[in-house]
This record gives C-alpha cells, structure tokens and sequence, in this order.
C-alpha cells in the first residue's frame, strides 16, 4: 500500500495485530493492533541478525504534533538503515517531537585499485600460485582502471578490455584475466553498495588451442647460436630447463629443493610454489653444470635471459619457455624412451589408480635422464661447433665453486663429459 496523508486511517482494526506494508520503502509497515493503535515499525537487518524498530504513533488529530506521518516515516526509516539504530529508539519519547532527522554522510567513493589492493589482501587464495596469478591480473587491470570509481567501470569497458588482449593474441591470459575479474565483483559486490556482481558473467571465454609448441634440430641450430653469443649471466638457465624437462619453478625454487647426491635429483616437498606438485627432479650431469654456471637464482633475470635469447633466435613469442618442457619430452620420445618414464620425469601425473601401483625405480628414471640430458646437449653443443666452427665456453666442462653442494657430482660430470 503507499500510504499518504493519513489514509492509514482507511486500515480496519482486525482481531489480531494486522501489518500493511509500504510500497515505496522496504521494511517499512504500519502495524494496527486490534484496539486501532497504529504505529510505524521498521524491520532491517543489522550485524546479521533481524530485528524490529517501532519508529513512533501514526500522525493523528489526537496526538497533535507528536505523530509521525508517512513522508517522515520513510526519511527515518532510510536514515536508520544508513547509520544504523539510533539512541531515540531505546528510550520511547513519548509526547515529544519528532526527532530531527540528520542528512546521511556521503559514502566515500572507492577508486578501482583501492579495491583491488583490498580483494588481493583480504580473498583466500587457494595456494600461492593463484595468488601470484591473481596479482599479475590485478596488476594488468590496475593499469587500465586505476583511478576510476570502482562502480564506473562497466562491463563494456571490461569486455573492450578483454578484446584488446585477444588482439594481441593472448587468449589465455585474456580468460586468465576474466575469471580474475569475476572473483574481484563477486567479492566486491557482497561488501560494497553500487556494484554489479560480475560484469561477465554472461561474457563466453575465448577459443584457445592447444599448444603444440616445440623445438626442432633446425630451431636448435638458432637457439646454439643465439646462446653462444648471448653474455647474460643467467643465460645457463635455458639449457638447464631443457636439459632436465622440469618447470621453470624447480629453477625458481632449487634452493628449497634437498639435493641427493646418489640419486642426483632435488627432492621437493609438498607445498612449494612453482613446481606444482613435483618431488623429484633428475638433473643428469650437464644440468648440473648448467646450475653450477648460473649465479644467484632471479626469476626476474632468468626472464629476461630467455627473452634475449630467444630474440636473437629469431623464435618471437610463438615460443615460450614452457615449450622447453615440450621440447625434452618430445626428443625423448622420438629417441625410443619409456611414455611413462618421461612423463614421471616431467611431474606429471599418470592417473590416481597408475600414481598408486606404478612405484618406478629411481636407477631406470636416472638412467632416462641422463641419455636424453646427454643427447640434447650433444645436440646443443654440435650444432655450435658446425655453425660457429669453434668449440666454445658451452662444450667445456665447468669448475664447481669451493662453497657449492655440488662439488663431488660435478667432479663426476667432468669425467663423463672428458671421456667423450
């Protein structure tokens, strides 16, 4: 009912409490009770519990100036659910006037990176990975939105956002990035007023292909060459990936791994970022020389290795260095190695009831490892001496440091690599 003036009057007493709500203000009723009392009574929500507050006698010729009309009624009640209960409501002023109504105070308007900077400290992540993924979108979205009110930024600015990465040919950081922007107005529209809850919810993701992405023994003549010349200290952190067929993150994170020297392989605990479940990394002896050369870890600076040198290469971004991973295991199996030793090597899993009964020797995974390890190496290091017609620092065996855990494995790396 919208109630006006005093037509409340029209509401007939009944023989129990009768409540008649207000069109225009959620929560707000007239309550009548069976002796033709009416009150205004406003039923909110606070700190998640519900409860009702009698705002006051409707206006009547009876109580002259001390009745509240419906105009009043709806301001209180709007300015009750802005700043929550007030004092007045306690004590019942009876025979007094109206409280004076205070103007609500302007919300402050949130800029868009105040409220990232607020989801990424306050959303509970799953794990470290997708925190540092969320944060990379963040960042990128920060870029573009920083210093607009939150609740300006629409789905067509996000959408026309979204295109511009496809563009480029990112598709999926482009849907990396979506689901990121669903997490952030999902979370944001449960705390803060004026939000959609997620502009692209009905936004389909991008089609991605498959990568396939390898290197060939033609693309490794480039890469040689490109490593030959390249002066970046970090530049060993190239070879090393593929020598060892594991995730940049066992490179990011080899200090965290527990080196045994019998088996030569790090051994990682559950937990560590970056290497996504793996707990065994085979390094066969070139690998070890490659850890040997590269000085204090950086994944910044390992970035920035493998961009020199896959720019010199020619390769572009049609080549990431996840495809070095791509790289081992497919040169490995052209060479006749086992589907499944490989794929043990990689971290991969092979299926719950294969993970549970398949227990495979560490001798024939070493075993694995060092022939395709040897092999790429061979490969590397002769295609620079055909192109480049000298052998160079790449095929020389490496002096470990005097403070290096590694130092008898690598005395053992140098007699293998001498003898041929």
């Amino acid at each position: 009912m919208h109630f006006k003036d005093d037509n409340w009057k029209e509401i007939q007493p009944q023989a129990t409490t009768l409540r008649v709500y207000d069109d225009t203000c959620q929560g707000l009723f007239c309550q009548v009770s069976p002796k033709g009392v009416a009150s205004w009574v406003l039923r909110a929500t606070f700190n998640g519990q519900q409860k009702s507050y009698t705002l006051g006698r409707c206006k009547s010729a009876a109580l002259g100036k001390a009745g509240i009309t419906p105009s009043d009624a709806r301001k209180l009640a709007d300015d009750i659910k802005v700043n929550g209960p007030v004092e007045f409501l306690k004590s019942k002023m009876k025979g007094q006037q109206a409280p004076v109504l205070m103007p609500a105070p302007v919300p402050k308007v949130q800029t868009f990176a105040e409220v990232a900077d607020d989801f990424m400290e306050r959303y509970p992540h799953k794990s470290a990975d997708e925190k540092r993924n969320k944060a990379n979108n963040i960042r990128k979205l920060k870029m573009e939105f920083e210093d607009l009110p939150f609740n300006a930024v629409t789905d067509k600015m996000i959408i026309k956002y979204l295109d511009s990465i496809i563009e480029d040919g990112h598709f999926w950081a482009a849907n990396s990035v979506q689901r990121t922007v669903s997490k952030l107005y999902n979370w944001g529209h449960k705390r803060i007023d004026g939000i959609c809850p997620n502009p692209v919810y009905l936004h389909p993701f991008f089609p991605t292909k498959k990568r396939q992405e390898r290197l060939y023994e033609e693309d490794m003549v480039k890469l040689s060459v490109a490593f030959q010349e390249s002066q970046h200290p970090h530049k060993w952190g190239v070879p090393f990936v593929l020598l060892c067929g594991g995730r940049i993150g066992v490179l990011e994170q080899i200090e965290h791994g527990r080196w045994d020297a019998t088996k030569r392989r790090l051994e990682f605990q559950e937990g560590v970022d970056g290497v996504k479940g793996l707990q065994f990394a085979y390094l066969c002896p070139e690998a070890i020389q490659c850890w040997e050369k590269l000085p204090r870890i950086s994944p910044a600076l390992l970035r920035a290795a493998w961009e020199e040198i896959r720019d010199a290469a020619n390769f572009g971004r049609r080549v990431i260095r996840h495809d070095l991973r791509r790289t081992f295991k497919s040169f490995g199996s052209d060479w006749g190695e086992g589907h499944i030793q490989l794929e043990i090597l990689m971290g991969h899993s092979l299926g719950v009831i294969a993970d549970t009964y398949h227990v495979q020797d560490w001798k024939v995974l070493q075993g694995v490892s060092d022939r395709v390890g040897k092999r790429i190496w061979k490969l590397l290091t002769d295609k620079i001496s055909q192109t480049k017609g000298s052998t160079g620092s790449a095929k020389q065996p490496l002096k470990a440091s005097k403070s290096s855990p590694l130092k008898d494995a690598v005395k053992v790396t140098e007699e293998i690599i001498t003898e041929d």
